[in-house]
């Protein structure tokens, strides 16, 4: 059966077959390939004039052109997403983080948690005098590096389990009319 021109499918082969190309964006001649043109015009680039070019889909996976359900539009020959990405806090989930402290038995006689420790306050609700931290260590220092924030802001992949494979477009073959 013959290909559409224009048409692109996966190849598990190390060459393109005669009529096909890679779709890796090379630059074509117009004159040479009129009815390829034809269907492609200057979709992936090119001049329009005496050259166009393939589709490169080296790196990438190929979405249906459109809007999408969730109305993220698609334009034909454009292409888009990362990968490598390095999330952000709006990027996490809501969540919170908790800490077990023991207080010193001692009379809180400062307002600076720095190096210094919970202390016994002169009110019944912790945290409410002024003073609520002392220097005399029950067993834990607090420090920057407990309140600080954490992470190295690093890219991580953004991949999906891939296998690499070859595609290929028909250079020749039988002309698709429209409906």
């Amino acid at each position: 059966m013959d290909p559409l021109i224009g048409q692109i499918m996966m190849f598990a082969g190390t060459y393109a077959p005669r009529g096909w190309a890679f779709c890796q964006g090379q630059t074509m001649q117009i004159q040479q390939y009129q009815a390829l043109f034809a269907v492609l015009g200057v979709t992936y680039g090119g001049d329009g004039r005496t050259t166009f070019l393939l589709p490169n889909l080296t790196g990438l996976v190929p979405v249906h052109a459109g809007t999408a359900a969730s109305g993220t539009v698609y334009p034909l020959g454009r292409t888009g997403g990362s990968e490598n990405v390095v999330l952000t806090t709006l990027q996490m989930p809501a969540h919170t983080h908790t800490v077990a402290v023991n207080k010193s038995p001692d009379a809180a006689n400062s307002v600076n948690p720095e190096n210094n420790f919970m202390a016994d306050t002169t009110d019944s609700a912790l945290g409410s005098g002024p003073n609520i931290y002392t220097s005399t260590a029950p067993n834990a220092v607090m420090g920057p590096t407990a309140l600080s924030a954490a992470g190295g802001s690093q890219p991580h992949s953004n991949m999906q389990p891939y296998i690499a494979m070859n595609y290929i477009i028909a250079l020749e073959g039988i002309y698709p009319s429209r409906n």
